[in-house]
């Protein structure tokens, strides 16, 4: 078993790794504040129901103290769908094909109830791998699908809101000026750095919806600018019905991801 495969272990890890100076919220103000410290916050947490079984009723979590509900998605760069019309996804398939490897040969069996966190090479080149393509259609695919399940959140909690907690998994992107090809490790490359929280094709997908909040936490977006890291926030929150009136607009050719 994997080390996110429970929504309750992706909170754990959320709380653990990001602290406030990472955290963009949007609107900045005490509202938002709130929503955030309700998640980041262990004790504030603990009042949380966590409803994220097979057989619970959605969403994943909910507190009528706080006049919240949650459901937790995750979303990568690496999945896609096939001309077939099934989800590929080299990466997961590689992780399940190791995890299966230690397994036979006893290695998880001497640490019971330890949980994957696996780094796995597909082999494939960068572009293959993993895209920008394949995140934003995977991120408006999986909002999409949660979206339509909105109604049944309310039903079960008719006096909360609802945060979307989206797990995003994706490398950092950046636009060139031109198209490039498959880059390598240590090659040095100019360009625009893809506001993902402000990109028009993502945020689309949240304008006039039914959420209320959005909470987009990205741990592994990494960029450098010669040689030393650039500060991009780890986590945004977003309040829907404030969105940002000016967006970017990217050129989905001249996007390259910054991870080889």
């Amino acid at each position: 078993m994997g080390i996110f495969d429970k929504e309750n272990e992706i909170i754990e890890y959320f709380q653990t790794i990001v602290s406030p100076p990472e955290v963009a919220l949007i609107p900045e103000n005490d509202e938002m504040e709130r929503v955030f410290q309700s998640i980041s916050d262990e004790e504030s947490w603990a009042k949380w129901t966590d409803t994220s079984g097979k057989n619970d009723p959605p969403p994943d979590f909910y507190c009528d103290e706080y006049g919240l509900m949650m459901d937790v998605m995750r979303v990568d760069d690496h999945g896609y769908i096939s001309e077939k019309g099934k989800m590929v996804n080299p990466t997961l398939t590689r992780e399940s094909e190791v995890t299966k490897e230690l397994q036979e040969k006893g290695i998880l069996g001497q640490f019971p109830g330890a949980k994957l966190h696996l780094l796995v090479d597909t082999k494939l080149p960068t572009e293959e791998d993993h895209n920008y393509r394949f995140y934003r259609d995977n991120f408006v695919r999986t909002l999409e699908a949660h979206k339509k399940k909105i109604h049944r959140y309310r039903e079960n909690h008719p006096n909360c809101k609802v945060i979307f907690f989206v797990f995003d998994e994706s490398s950092a992107y950046m636009e060139t000026p031109s198209k490039s090809s498959n880059p390598v490790q240590g090659q040095l490359n100019f360009g625009r750095v893809h506001a993902w929280f402000n990109d028009s094709a993502f945020i689309k997908v949240l304008a006039d919806s039914d959420i209320d909040y959005i909470v987009w936490f990205t741990p592994y977006k990494k960029i450098e600018f010669f040689g030393k890291g650039l500060e991009v926030p780890r986590v945004v929150v977003y309040n829907i019905k404030e969105l940002p009136q000016e967006q970017f607009e990217y050129n989905e050719n001249c996007m390259m991801s910054v991870e080889v």
